[in-house]
C-alpha cells in the first residue's frame, strides 16, 4: 500500500465542558512507580507494554461504488485517516437465464460482467479509486451473494421465522469459485485492485446466501485454487465474515478440520454481538462494549489460529435505548434509524459508544476495524452513515476524529490494563510517538496513570491532547493532564474520549 498523504487539518469546534488545569511542563513518564490502590470506580492505573502489541492496520469503513454523497465520502475518508474501504466489485446483475446452464468458467462469467456493465460504472470506479490511490487506502472486497440460479430459496421453515431464506447449493460451489474470481478480475479491470476478498457476506445468514460450515470451508479452498489459476496469488481470502463473532465459531472449527484455514490470508468477522446482551434493554444507558468476544477468542486459542483479525462490519443495533426519547433520528434522511434500534444515530452518546466499541476491538486484537457505514444512501430503508444524505456529518465523525487525529502512520496497538469494564483504553505506536486513547463511559471522572513499556526509548512528554464529549458531540484540543503530580496523570471527564500523544 502506498504511503498515505496527510491532509491539512481543519479547526474543530469548541467543546463546552469544564476541564482540569493545564500542565505546562508535563513530568517524565515513570515506569517504575508502584501502582496505587485506588478505587476502581474512580481510577484507571494502566500499563501499555508494547512487547505484547499486535499489528495495527487501521480504521476503515464500508462504502458504495457510486457517486451518491461522494464529496462527503471522499472528505471523511481523508479527514478520519481511514486506511481501508470495504466495497463490492461493481459487477452488474447478470440475467438469471444467462447463468442457468452448468459449468460456467471464469472467462465466461467475466464476459457476462463486461456485457451487462452499467455505463456509470467506469466513472464511479475512477472517482473512488482516485481518492483511494491519493490517500493510500486499500480495498477489502466483498462478494455479496451466490447468483440466483445457483441457490435454493425457501419461504417456509426459515430460521428466526423469516419469510424468505437462501441456501447455497453444493452442485454450484465450483462455479461460485469461478464467479468470485471473475469478480476480482472485473474489479481490476475498472481499477479496484482488491487486497483481500470475502467470498460471501455473512455466510451464517439466510438473508444473503447461507453456507453450512462444511460448505464454506470447501468454498474457501475451491476459490483459492481458482484465484491462483488466474494469476491472483496476491489477493488474499479473508473469512468467515459471519454476522457475529459467536456465529463464527463453527466455521472456524470446519476451516481447521478440513485444512482450509491454510487458504485464508486473514480472519474476518462482523461485530454485532452487542445485539446479544441485555444491559440496555430496559433502561437508558451506554452499552458496555463487547470488543472481541470471549467466545471468539477462546475458539482462536483452542484451535491454535494465529491470523490477523479484520472486523469488516460493526455498529450497534436492536437496542431499546436507541428507540425512544431523547434519541432523535429525524434528520431528513429517509428511514434514518427508524428500524433496528439506531434512533441514537444523531446523538453524541451513540457516537461515543460507536468509537469506543472500535477502540475495544483494536485493544482486544483486531488489526483493522471497518465501521458500517460511511455515508447514508437514498436507496436504503435504514441509514447508518457517519455522513448524512445532506452531506452533514453526524457526531460519530467528531468522535472518530478525536481518536484518529494523529493515527496516520500508526503500526502497532496494545491494550491497556484497565480497572473498569466501562473504561476502555489502548495505546498506538506512531513512529517515535505513542497515542494513548481512553474512553470513559461512566458518569464520573476517571484518572489514568499511563506507564509505557517495551520501547527502547519510552516517551517523556505530552505533545497533543484531544477530547470528545458524549454530552456535546464536539471534539477539541484540550488540557486533561493533571498538573502538580510526580508522574503523568490524565483526568478523563464523564462520557468522553481522550487521545493523548506522547513523544
Amino acid at each position: 500500500m502506498t504511503q498515505r498523504r496527510r491532509s491539512a487539518r481543519r479547526p474543530l469546534a469548541l467543546l463546552a465542558v469544564a476541564l482540569p488545569a493545564v500542565l505546562l511542563a508535563p513530568p517524565a513518564l515513570a515506569d517504575d512507580e508502584p501502582a496505587e490502590a485506588l478505587p476502581p470506580a474512580a481510577t484507571v492505573a494502566t500499563t501499555y507494554d508494547f512487547d505484547d502489541a499486535h499489528a495495527f492496520d487501521g480504521l476503515g469503513s464500508n462504502v458504495w461504488m457510486n457517486n451518491e454523497n461522494a464529496d462527503g465520502r471522499d472528505r471523511v475518508l481523508d479527514e478520519l485517516e481511514m486506511r481501508w474501504v470495504r466495497v463490492a466489485s461493481g459487477r452488474p446483475v447478470v440475467p438469471a437465464d444467462r447463468l442457468d446452464a452448468a459449468g460456467h468458467s471464469v472467462e465466461a462469467i467475466l464476459g457476462l460482467f463486461r456485457e451487462f456493465m452499467a455505463p456509470t460504472v467506469p466513472a464511479n470506479a475512477d472517482r473512488l479509486t482516485g481518492v483511494m490511490n491519493e490517500l493510500g487506502i486499500g480495498q477489502q472486497m466483498v462478494v455479496w451473494t451466490m447468483p440466483a440460479p445457483w441457490i435454493t430459496v425457501r419461504t417456509t421453515d426459515c430460521p428466526e421465522n423469516a419469510t424468505r431464506c437462501v441456501f447455497a447449493e453444493d452442485d454450484h460451489l465450483d462455479e461460485y469459485a469461478n464467479y468470485v474470481t471473475a469478480e476480482v478480475l472485473f474489479a481490476r479491470e475498472i481499477g479496484l485492485p482488491a487486497d483481500l476478498v470475502e467470498i460471501g457476506n455473512e455466510p451464517d445468514g439466510y438473508w444473503n446466501t447461507l453456507f453450512t460450515p462444511e460448505q464454506y470451508a470447501r468454498q474457501v479452498t475451491l476459490t483459492r485454487d481458482a484465484l491462483d489459476a488466474h494469476g491472483l496469488t496476491d489477493v488474499g481470502i479473508q473469512g468467515p465474515g459471519t454476522g457475529s463473532q459467536r456465529n463464527a465459531v463453527p466455521y472456524l472449527d470446519a476451516l481447521v478440520e478440513t485444512g482450509a484455514i491454510d487458504d485464508l490470508a486473514a480472519l474476518s468477522v462482523h461485530d454485532y454481538d452487542t445485539s446479544y446482551t441485555d444491559r440496555c434493554d430496559e433502561r437508558l444507558c451506554i452499552e458496555t462494549p463487547v470488543g472481541m468476544s470471549d467466545e471468539f477468542q477462546a475458539a482462536l486459542d483452542r484451535l491454535g489460529i494465529d491470523l490477523r483479525i479484520n472486523v469488516t462490519e460493526y455498529t450497534n443495533r436492536d437496542r431499546a435505548m436507541f428507540n425512544s426519547a431523547p434519541y432523535d433520528c429525524d434528520d431528513g434522511s429517509a428511514g434514518a434509524g427508524r428500524r433496528n434500534g439506531v434512533c441514537g444515530l444523531n446523538h453524541p452518546e451513540y457516537a461515543l459508544w460507536l468509537v469506543t466499541e472500535g477502540l475495544k476491538l483494536f485493544a482486544d486484537g483486531a488489526s483493522s476495524v471497518l465501521q458500517w457505514e460511511l455515508t447514508d444512501q437514498s436507496w436504503q430503508p435504514v441509514n447508518w452513515g457517519i455522513v448524512r444524505r445532506d452531506g452533514q456529518v453526524r457526531p460519530s465523525y467528531h468522535a472518530f476524529r478525536t481518536m484518529q487525529e494523529r493515527m496516520g502512520h500508526a503500526t502497532s496497538v496494545v491494550r491497556g490494563s484497565t480497572s473498569d469494564r466501562d473504561v476502555i483504553t489502548a495505546a498506538f505506536r506512531v513512529g517515535s510517538e505513542v497515542v494513548v486513547v481512553v474512553s470513559n463511559l461512566t458518569d464520573r471522572d476517571v484518572t489514568l496513570r499511563p506507564v509505557v513499556r517495551g520501547l527502547s526509548r519510552p516517551p517523556t512528554r505530552v505533545v497533543d491532547q484531544q477530547i470528545y464529549s458524549g454530552d456535546t458531540g464536539q471534539s477539541t484540543p484540550a488540557d486533561v493532564v493533571l498538573s502538580g503530580q510526580s508522574a503523568l496523570r490524565v483526568q478523563v471527564p464523564p462520557r468522553s474520549l481522550v487521545a493523548i500523544t506522547l513523544s
